[in-house]
């Protein structure tokens, strides 16, 4: 048996437009409010008079959740994976980039725009002027290079996510 989950996760294009503008700031992942729609399914969808279909939650909200506020989109896909036909490995995988994003969503790990932020503050060629050099542009692909490859490890950014598992 298969189970559906028909949900709404449709916003106005005026909550778009306001989402984009907060996610244009730095360190919004972990500061920013953003809408999002209150009751993600069809038969949640009544609302009592005069309450809003959207509200403004965090995105550790919208991922994870909140008990009683939001059930929150992962543990929706654990749901979902529940209820389909998915062999063990295939649900180890998924379940293990599902947690990396639960992780960077509640501000345990770095998004990784705030982790190139701190390796160029960090680099000895930058002067605090705002200029991305071509050294510190080079060390900064090579750096995510070597991560990829599993040469160098990266806590902060992708937990104890084994590069085995990128590849």
């Amino acid at each position: 048996m298969k189970l559906v989950f028909h949900s709404i996760l449709s916003l106005a294009q005026i909550q778009v437009d306001e989402n984009i503008k907060v996610a244009e700031k730095r360190d919004s992942a972990r500061e920013g409010m953003f809408y999002f729609r209150r009751k993600p399914f069809p038969d949640d969808c009544e609302l009592a008079a005069g309450e809003p279909e959207y509200e403004l939650m965090t995105i550790d909200t919208i991922v994870n959740g909140k008990e009683g506020h939001f059930p929150g989109l992962i543990p929706l896909m654990n749901r979902y994976l529940d209820s389909v036909d998915v062999d063990a490995e295939t649900r180890c995988t998924i379940s293990v980039y599902l947690k990396l994003i639960q992780r960077k969503a509640s501000g345990e790990l770095m998004t990784t725009a705030r982790w190139m932020r701190e390796f160029i503050r960090s680099h000895h060629d930058y002067k605090q002027d705002s200029v991305v050099s071509e050294l510190i542009n080079y060390d900064l692909m090579c750096a995510f290079d070597r991560i990829m490859r599993g040469e160098q490890t990266c806590h902060e950014l992708v937990g104890d996510l084994a590069s085995a598992s990128i590849n």
